[in-house]
């Protein structure tokens, strides 16, 4: 996952569980994603949050859970036959986390990350008054080498 989704090789990551996240974010739902076969034609149409769960079988190794806020005015409105268009939807909704020290478990640093980096991250943590989060910043466990991310 370091080498497809962090940066090479100064990568971060945020760990938590479900639970604490399902417990601290203000959202209407979460669900394990769905994979399909993107070469094989759905029975149903579909739509709302069986979309938002879709993500085609070729990831299914993530073994990805969404978190999704649904916008109930939208939804009345196409229910109610509404046109909706782009401008009535916005790009995104900001979340608030009742409690980052519970939600934050560790901050993991890739393991092809320099000691320079691991220091940097401490330190910003400490300049933002989160002295609990520099504590909790550690590297990956991982035992791939430094130069094989750069391959």
């Amino acid at each position: 996952m370091w080498k497809l989704y962090g940066l090479k090789p100064d990568g971060v990551a945020i760990q938590s569980t479900v639970g604490i996240v399902a417990g601290l974010l203000t959202t209407h739902s979460f669900d394990r994603v769905r994979y399909y076969d993107p070469n094989v034609p759905f029975d149903e149409p579909m739509f709302g949050e069986e979309l938002i769960r879709l993500k085609r079988q070729d990831f299914e190794w993530e073994e990805e859970i969404r978190f999704w806020e649904i916008d109930f005015d939208i939804l009345r409105r196409i229910e109610n036959g509404e046109k909706i268009d782009e401008t009535d939807v916005d790009g995104g909704k900001e979340i608030q986390i009742s409690d980052l020290a519970q939600f934050i478990q560790r901050i993991v640093i890739a393991p092809g990350a320099s000691a320079a980096f691991v220091r940097t991250v401490r330190d910003l943590c400490k300049a933002t008054k989160k002295n609990w989060l520099a504590e909790r910043v550690e590297r990956s466990a991982s035992d791939r080498k430094r130069d094989s991310y750069f391959t």
